[in-house]
């Protein structure tokens, strides 16, 4: 059985990080209980992380990796790691490895890895999804200290149609996003939000089953009929290409 890290909490860790930062550059001493709390947060295993048991009941926050299908939407961090290289259908689901014969397991609570791919010198780099238009994953650093990834969707007249509404572990994951987010649009019933902000302007946003958004299209319309006619235009682009 192998066991897989989906969630990460690490609230803890980067208080405890901060204080000790802090301790470094203005001397004042962290508490007891900041160095217990990254104590316990290193030796958190990595999201996806496997480990072999001499035991068969496997550990509360671990999944038994049998081949069994996930919700991505549940479990969106896992899939952003893994994608669907063990299964699954990439649009609600995705697959853990199967190694049942074998007493293994991967953590299901823990730290998010820092498995990214390499950034060019300009931490951009385009991806085509065909001819009609153009994929750019860019490189997002904060000051969370993970390098991110998020994707935008250009036409042919370098115009942005589509936009991620989160950002990625790596720059794969990130274009595998963009390609579930069209799948989505293109095929699944009700995956598409028009909505109304706050000051009157109309945008949609393509959602999965459980409403979650996928991507955006960040330009306001001045009508919901003008957003209704770029959904059309966008969707007949995605058609095409």
């Amino acid at each position: 059985m192998i066991a897989l890290t989906l969630l990460s909490d690490n609230m803890k860790m980067d208080k405890s990080k901060d204080t000790l930062k802090d301790y470094f550059k203005t001397g004042k001493r962290p508490t007891q209980e900041h160095f217990a709390e990254l104590i316990d947060s290193i030796n958190s295993p990595f999201i996806g992380e496997m480990k072999l048991l001499s035991f068969s009941k496997v550990p509360k926050g671990w999944a038994k990796c049998n081949g069994q299908l996930l919700a991505i939407n549940e479990h969106s961090t896992l899939f952003s790691l893994i994608g669907t290289n063990y299964g699954g259908d990439g649009i609600n689901t995705f697959a853990l490895p199967n190694n049942a014969s074998q007493n293994y397991v991967i953590a299901l609570e823990g730290r998010i890895p820092n498995v990214l791919d390499e950034v060019s010198d300009e931490a951009n780099e385009n991806y085509n999804l065909g001819q009609l238009t153009t994929t750019e994953i860019y490189n997002e650093v904060d000051n969370d200290g993970f390098n991110e990834f998020r994707f935008r969707l250009f036409d042919l007249q370098n115009e942005v149609i589509l936009s991620s509404s989160k950002r990625y572990l790596s720059k794969s994951s990130a274009f595998d996003a963009l390609k579930n987010a069209v799948n989505y649009f293109l095929n699944v019933p009700d995956s598409l939000q028009i909505k109304q902000s706050s000051k009157g302007k109309w945008f949609f946003n393509i959602v999965d089953n459980s409403t979650k958004i996928l991507a955006r299209r960040i330009e306001y319309f001045e009508t919901e009929q003008a957003c209704k006619e770029e959904v059309l235009r966008v969707k007949e682009i995605l058609k095409n290409d």
